[in-house]
C-alpha cells in the first residue's frame, strides 16, 4: 500500500513539473482530498517533512 501511495505521488510530482496548469488545477481541485486521504504523504510532497527515500 504504501509503495503505491508513493508511486502515484512521484508519478504525480513529475506531471506537476512538466505541466503548471495541471498543478493549479489539481492544488485547486484535489488538494483538499489529497490531504484528506493521505495527510502525511501531501505534506512530505509539499516539502513540509524531510523526503523520504523515494524522494531522495
Amino acid at each position: 500500500m504504501q509503495v503505491k501511495q508513493n508511486d502515484m505521488l512521484a508519478f504525480l510530482l513529475v506531471v506537476l513539473y512538466k505541466n503548471n496548469m495541471l498543478f493549479l488545477w489539481i492544488t485547486s481541485q484535489w488538494m483538499p482530498v489529497l490531504q484528506a486521504a493521505w495527510p502525511c504523504s501531501v505534506e512530505m510532497a509539499c516539502g513540509r517533512y524531510p523526503a523520504g527515500p523515494i524522494f531522495g
